[in-house]
């Protein structure tokens, strides 16, 4: 068995609906984030003024390698990690990649609830549908794509679920290039 990682912009709901999976599916439940924020003793917000985005983005891609020795996981992660050509490489040859998606005014009005995410910090709307448009490309890799619209977690898991498992049985996930799924 693989992993499932989320892949998708901030605030779409990756770490919610990850623990939903992880429970659905019995696998270990890992945020990327949280793991670096543990591991590091720091909060990301933290890392990112002490240290720089470059760093963050490496202790990202170590976390990733890592993960890939152990399956049977279902990985939420930030949302620039996948922007990473290594980490993006190896998600895909090794795991099932989902994309979270959401419309960018839901996405706006989550982050102004809660603003602790550096990169959404003292931006704009207009900045921020600026930065999910040149990533938008990049999470049309995965090999399936889920509008989160108006569905609960659990809903969203189980449609994973199932997805992952027909996934699974076509006999695709060593490392050849799958049919993005769409589902709306």
């Amino acid at each position: 068995m693989n992993n499932i990682v989320l892949i998708g912009f901030m605030a779409v709901g990756k770490t919610t609906v990850g623990k939903s999976l992880s429970y659905l599916m019995h696998y270990q439940f890992v945020d990327t984030d949280m793991y670096i924020k543990k591991k590091e003793g720091k909060k990301i917000a933290t890392i990112f003024k002490e240290d720089g985005e470059p760093y963050f983005r490496e202790l990202e891609r170590n976390v990733s390698k890592g993960l890939l020795k152990n399956p049977r996981k279902v990985i939420s992660t930030g949302g620039g990690l996948f922007m990473d050509d290594i980490s993006r490489g190896l998600y895909l040859k090794e795991d099932f990649v989902v994309f979270l998606k959401l419309p960018m005014d839901t996405i706006y009005k989550r982050l102004m609830k809660n603003n602790k995410r550096p990169l959404a910090q003292s931006v704009t709307k207009e900045e921020l549908t600026k930065r999910y448009q040149q990533r938008l490309p990049i999470y049309k890799n995965a090999h399936l794509e889920v509008d989160t619209t108006g569905k609960t977690a659990f809903e969203i898991a189980k449609e994973i679920k199932k997805a992952y498992y027909d996934w699974l049985t076509k006999g695709e996930q060593n490392g050849k290039r799958r049919n993005t799924k769409k589902s709306n």
